[in-house]
């Protein structure tokens, strides 16, 4: 019995560790930087997907959770990044997405509204604008054509949230022209 219980305390001393572990991610080459780098693009649209599908109180796929998770998925891969990096002008680079993320990270925590929707969606996309130049530095970097092919990969998966956030946005009834 006493054995048991030893067994016991360990499994639960485990869970409880692996339950508090912080989710950081961990880029061990120049093409996992690409790739993670690439996703910073998606989540600025995914971001403001969730962003409009919360002011629409629309709860399909738990916008509001999902947005937390993105918020800090975000933070973590930008951390992750600057920490691997040893470029300079890549860094100059992620110091400026990082100077941008902090004004959009607060206003994401605010309640959605309308009004501010628009405002939301130019600051996300001048993230976007910044981040993609980050993504080409790493790929540069590479030095190699699989460099390039990761980065257009990731540009594949932001264009998809793009025309999700966008959607979002009409449906929202957020009439600006540049998103026809």
């Amino acid at each position: 019995m006493d054995k048991v219980m030893r067994i016991w305390k360990r499994i639960v001393l485990l869970v409880l560790l692996s339950g508090s572990v912080v989710y950081a991610i961990e880029i061990s080459n120049l093409s996992v930087a690409v790739d993670v780098a690439g996703k910073q693009r998606m989540y600025t649209q995914r971001m403001l997907k969730d962003y409009a599908m919360i002011g629409l109180e629309n709860n399909f796929g738990n916008p509001s959770e999902d947005l937390k998770k993105i918020m800090g998925n975000f933070e973590d891969h930008l951390n992750a990044l600057i920490a691997f990096n040893k470029d300079p002008a890549t860094a100059k680079s992620l110091q400026k997405v990082k100077k941008m993320w902090m004004p959009i990270k607060a206003a994401l925590k605010e309640t959605p509204r309308k009004e501010k929707a628009a405002k939301m969606q130019e600051d996300l996309e001048a993230l976007l604008k910044q981040s993609n130049e980050a993504v080409g530095l790493f790929a540069k970097q590479t030095g190699k054509v699989s460099g390039e092919i990761i980065n257009i990969s990731g540009r594949q998966r932001m264009l998809s949230q793009r025309m999700a956030s966008l959607y979002m946005l009409k449906v929202w009834g957020v009439n600006d022209p540049q998103f026809k």
